[in-house]
């Protein structure tokens, strides 16, 4: 470590159910392995093949969830020349592209930041411009970016990274993420998380609505990456249950059976890409469950 620049910043999760600095590993540990894998795909796009970036947890502390991560980063072969400063601002300045105000004398935003902005649009203008700055276009909607920031924006390693340090978000009791150093600040609220979830830049998101609908159980799955089926008295749905609390409860062997009811948070979501629509559905959580008088046993995925 002794060749490699040093920075330190902090992520936080905060909620009711967080209060006595306690989470759930299922929630964390994917979260913190990407924020390794964010720092390392970022680094490598910037710098290449021959340079490293690496996180450390340093500490944890109550009140919400929050903990203290120190990012090294350093050359494997020749030293290299990270915005024309020496190895000592090297990790400072990875932090501030992503984190801070983009890395090239305060313009724009950030990579979080600019997220934040977008919420989900497609740009449909960028323009290159002076003094390595691109200037983004939405509908008529105009921000100026450091390039670095919208080559992180477009690499889709960062961004399903990004996707899963805000995943708690799902979670209920865990109400924002706040990502901090002792300049920058950026916080994440649950509703903002749509935001973050990665898409393809040529995809187009034509409908994205969620309604309170009710189903009848026709197959359900004990892994949670498999697809359930659920029938709302005209057409069978094939799809995932994102409610991990509910998860918990099958996982847990709660009896459900075929008939049984579920009132849901339904998720509809309609995109094209090129000339191809796509529809996505999903339960975001079970509200409420009701099982029949005479339930038959289910035989799992």
């Amino acid at each position: 470590m002794e060749d490699m620049s040093k920075t330190n910043f902090s992520i936080s999760y905060d909620g009711p159910s967080l209060k006595d600095g306690s989470m759930d590993v299922r929630d964390l540990a994917p979260a913190l392995f990407a924020i390794g894998q964010l720092f390392d795909a970022a680094n490598k796009e910037i710098n290449g093949e021959k340079s490293e970036a690496k996180v450390h947890v340093v500490a944890t502390q109550k009140g919400s969830f929050e903990i203290s991560l120190d990012l090294f980063q350093g050359s494997i072969g020749p030293a290299i020349d990270f915005f024309s400063g020496d190895k000592i601002n090297a990790a400072l300045n990875l932090k501030n592209i992503i984190l801070g105000s983009g890395g090239v004398g305060g313009v724009g935003y950030g990579l979080f930041k600019f997220i934040k902005w977008v919420r989900g649009r497609t740009p449909t203008k960028v323009q290159n411009i002076e003094n390595e700055i691109t200037r983004i276009d939405i509908d008529g909607d105009v921000t100026e970016i450091a390039n670095k920031v919208w080559e992180l924006y477009q690499n889709p390693v960062i961004r399903q990274a990004i996707e899963k340090i805000v995943s708690p978000l799902k979670k209920e009791g865990v109400q924002s993420v706040v990502m901090a150093d002792k300049k920058n600040k950026e916080r994440i609220e649950k509703e903002e998380y749509r935001s973050f979830e990665y898409r393809d830049l040529d995809e187009e998101t034509l409908h994205d609505n969620t309604i309170e609908k009710t189903f009848s159980i026709n197959a359900l799955s004990f892994n949670p990456d498999n697809k359930w089926r659920l029938y709302d008295g005209e057409q069978t749905y094939s799809l995932v249950i994102n409610d991990k609390e509910f998860l918990d409860k099958v996982e847990k062997g709660k009896g459900f059976a075929i008939n049984d009811i579920l009132v849901c948070q339904f998720r509809m979501k309609q995109t094209m890409v090129g000339s191809k629509l796509k529809s996505v559905y999903s339960v975001e959580k079970v509200i409420s469950h009701r099982q029949t008088q005479k339930p038959t046993p289910l035989i799992p995925d």
